[in-house]
């Protein structure tokens, strides 16, 4: 009799370890497993409920798997992209037309974003010009105007898609918040932009933020369109491709929970 009921007590632990097993190979199965936990809390002698949400990334790539252990996590999901603010481009002598105001403008969103608390996962992208560029590696134009803190990060690119052929897509989970700021318009800043779009984040576009130079068309007799109305097609545009334009005077509220 001993003998059966063990027996019996060994069948129904595999039969438990087993469908334990497939109950969490289906759960983990899923691209994103939520959990939600509901901790008691004692405010102000009033009993309540906080319910927490925890996120748990799991993909069997270990490509992405690497991409959540390589960097600090994200906490904010939230990422601020400055895309070639570069010393070339801001210059008062050869750079875009309206330097000065779209330099203000992008030290008022660094300054937002670096006190949040917790703040976006900050990112410095820096073109790598030919040796003949103005933006050549090393040379005073090439240089970030605004200068990393230790724990920002710094992507050095030699195409208009900061995501092409470096390592930006690690540093950007696939559901983060993409803000973007930066030249050329209608270049590095619409390539990005667009790249983001495809691989499923959300894109916000900052207005006053983004600039480009007044472009001579030489195939229709050398008229010239100037940089604000450039500026304006490119954010029409990525509207419609599905991005988000942000007003500057809403920035102050960007990086908090909303």
């Amino acid at each position: 009799m001993r003998d059966v009921i063990c027996d019996q007590q060994a069948e129904h632990q595999r039969v438990k370890t087993n469908r334990h097993k497939r109950v969490t190979d289906q759960c983990f199965s899923l691209p994103q497993l939520r959990i939600f936990i509901a901790l008691p809390l004692l405010q102000f002698s009033f009993p309540t409920t906080q319910l927490l949400l925890l996120t748990i990334p799991h993909s069997t790539d270990p490509e992405k798997h690497a991409m959540t252990t390589q960097y600090p996590p994200c906490f904010s999901c939230r990422a601020l992209l400055l895309i070639d603010v570069q010393a070339n481009m801001l210059s008062e002598k050869k750079g875009v037309p309206s330097s000065q105001s779209v330099r203000q403008n992008i030290q008022r969103i660094l300054d937002h974003a670096r006190s949040a608390k917790p703040p976006p996962r900050i990112i410095h992208v820096r073109n790598c010009g030919d040796p003949s560029d103005p933006d050549a590696p090393n040379t005073p134009g090439w240089q970030l105007v605004f200068s990393p803190l230790p724990h920002e990060h710094v992507i050095d690119k030699r195409k208009n898609d900061a995501f092409a052929d470096t390592k930006l897509g690690e540093l950007i989970p696939l559901d983060a918040e993409v803000i973007v700021v930066g030249m050329q318009s209608e270049y590095c800043v619409t390539a990005t932009c667009k790249s983001a779009l495809e691989r499923g984040n959300v894109v916000i576009l900052i207005k006053g933020a983004h600039a480009t130079y007044d472009c001579v068309e030489i195939w229709n007799g050398g008229s010239v369109t100037k940089a604000p109305v450039i500026e304006a097609d490119v954010e029409a545009k990525l509207e419609d491709a599905g991005a988000n334009l942000l007003e500057m005077k809403y920035v102050s509220k960007l990086f908090e929970d909303r």
